[in-house]
């Protein structure tokens, strides 16, 4: 039961995020598809480096990265704000989208 609540939150999220920067479209897997044009977009801050700066931008976050703690800092004008050591990620872009995102879903979904 936990599984499946935590997959439909994340699938919630996701959808609200990607509405909070303009981008309407269906969840499949673990992404959102839309039609840009004639084609099908797969849309997915979590796994993508161009939709996580899509996210930071629309939003006004500042995303900081820490070498020295081996970290990445997001924040927004909201005063939101996580970070995510690289250690915990496969590399560091995995750490600072992950980042990008959680701010993104702390403000765009507030009660989850």
């Amino acid at each position: 039961m936990y599984i499946q609540e935590t997959i439909s939150e994340n699938h919630t999220t996701l959808q609200q995020v990607a509405r909070a920067v303009g981008i309407v479209g269906d969840q499949m897997g673990q992404d959102i598809v839309y039609r840009k044009g004639t084609r099908l977009v797969f849309w997915n801050p979590r796994k993508d480096d161009g939709d996580a700066l899509l996210v930071a931008h629309t939003l006004g976050m500042q995303v900081t990265i820490e070498p020295e703690c081996q970290r990445s800092v997001a924040s927004s004008r909201h005063g939101v704000s996580h970070y995510e050591f690289w250690a915990a990620h496969s590399s560091p872009m995995e750490a600072t989208r992950y980042a990008i995102f959680k701010v993104a879903e702390d403000i765009t979904c507030p009660n989850f």
